[in-house]
């Protein structure tokens, strides 16, 4: 790998701990200029290849229920099936995928009354669905660049 994409990779995994970081403090690690820090961040940002963004602690935020659920479609519907489940906005994460599922999902939800509305009403109401596993977390242990228990996340106490 050429040394220019190394460094790439290293703002990104910077940038990936904390988002927050300056530029200045790239270039202080990384033993380079700040122009090269500042030119190579926006050209990752320009490109698509980063986008500087919160990472919330759904357990933090009330959120008791993260689950990953897996969808199966009727084949000629899966398409419009991923648009209806990309409205709701219990859904984090979802993608299309191969496999047992046509599609895997991530919710978030805040109790099991939200979690039967979510399975009967939002879900059974698609048109194309056959069947939904779900898979709820009982601990989080390591959630898009948080780590230890999500349920600790933000007291001082923690060790990270």
């Amino acid at each position: 790998m050429p040394e220019s994409e190394d460094i790439d990779l290293q703002i990104v995994d910077f940038l990936r701990r904390d988002g927050t970081l300056t530029n200045g403090a790239i270039c202080e690690k990384l033993g380079v200029s700040e122009a090269t820090i500042r030119r190579r961040r926006q050209r990752l940002e320009d490109e698509g290849y980063i986008r500087i963004i919160a990472s919330a602690n759904p357990i933090r935020l009330g959120f008791k229920f993260v689950a990953i659920i897996g969808v199966q479609a009727i084949k000629s519907k899966v398409l419009a099936v991923e648009a209806q489940l990309r409205a709701l906005s219990e859904i984090h994460f979802l993608g299309l995928t191969t496999g047992h599922y046509d599609i895997m999902l991530e919710a978030w939800l805040r109790s099991n009354d939200e979690v039967v509305q979510f399975t009967t009403e939002a879900l059974g109401n698609i048109d194309g669905i056959l069947r939904t596993d779900i898979f709820q977390f009982l601990r989080l242990t390591k959630y898009y660049g948080w780590s230890g228990d999500l349920h600790e996340a933000g007291n001082s106490s923690e060790a990270t």
